[in-house]
């Protein structure tokens, strides 16, 4: 039992550090596409970073277990398909949106898929939680269709293309489970597909903006976008999908929302509405009504049996 509670303890530990990377992505994407990048290339910068940190890994161990189709269908939820609707996502509404959209909106997603797909039964307890993400996302969405503000103006689109993306983060999280991804595999072989199908695309008929950047920008980006968010993030999160469940580990991106409207006013300065509180709110109680954290026992036996 105490080797069981300390794999759990393992499990919401990767989920919770892959969380916060994620949760501060939303704001340092878009600043840089504030500057001088484009969605075009913070995906690229992503992906060189990664692939070439984790080309020796596939280069050694190939796909491993999976096969092309399963490898190729774990890129498009996490690899360049995702990172390109979600930074376009960002030049159109605030980081916040993007951080309370993307990370509830996944949740949603797996969670309904967890159950068509995997045979999985919540606990009424979960239920409530997804019911309370699923309002605050509405109460974020209600704010960006009703704004009369020039800023905000085509927020409500950024907003429906940050669904897209949350559905793709749930297919990766869904597939990640039934493909019986280990943690390193999942990272190494979406940076390295990633790299080698996108990146020459993009050097062949893009419009890359690296040279107009400064050395500064490059390094921040490089640093977060292809160290933390394509390698070490993913790593942890598919680690805690292996230990948690689909469902359960999906959770832990309803942690970023918080995080990222802190960031978004504190970097940025997007003053959250008071819409955009409420939303944040309930997503947040409903990320600790879905791990139980108001009834610590009745939360360690139900994540031990989900698990």
């Amino acid at each position: 039992m105490t080797v069981e509670r300390a794999r759990i303890g393992q499990g919401i530990a990767m989920g919770v550090l892959a969380a916060l990377i994620w949760g501060i992505w939303p704001v340092i994407s878009r600043l840089g596409v504030q500057q001088t990048l484009t969605a075009y290339d913070v995906a690229a910068i992503r992906f060189i970073v990664a692939g070439v940190i984790f080309l020796p890994w596939v280069i050694k161990s190939g796909l491993e277990s999976l096969t092309w189709r399963q490898a190729l269908i774990l890129t498009t939820g996490a690899g360049a398909p995702y990172v390109l609707i979600s930074v376009g996502g960002l030049t159109l509404a605030p980081a916040s949106h993007g951080g309370v959209i993307i990370s509830g909106c996944a949740f949603l997603f797996a969670t309904l898929g967890s159950v068509l797909l995997l045979g999985d039964r919540p606990s009424s307890q979960r239920w409530i939680g997804f019911m309370l993400i699923a309002l605050g996302i509405m109460s974020i969405g209600y704010r960006s269709v009703t704004t009369s503000s020039d800023a905000l103006a085509d927020a409500w689109i950024g907003d429906l293309v940050f669904v897209l993306s949350g559905f793709l983060w749930a297919s990766y999280t869904l597939n990640s489970k039934r493909y019986n991804v280990p943690p390193v595999t999942g990272a190494a072989i979406v940076s390295v597909l990633s790299m080698l199908i996108y990146v020459p695309a993009y050097l062949a008929f893009g419009e890359p903006h690296l040279l107009q950047a400064s050395g500064q920008e490059l390094l921040v980006q490089g640093i977060f976008q292809g160290v933390l968010a394509a390698a070490i993030a993913l790593v942890c999160y598919t680690k805690s999908i292996s230990i948690l469940g689909a469902a359960q580990a999906a959770v832990f991106t309803s942690l970023a929302p918080g995080l990222a409207v802190l960031f978004g006013d504190l970097i940025l300065g997007e003053t959250p509405s008071s819409a955009e509180y409420i939303g944040v709110s309930l997503v947040i109680l409903g990320l600790l009504t879905s791990l139980g954290l108001f009834s610590w026992r009745r939360a360690s036996a139900v994540t031990a049996a989900d698990a």
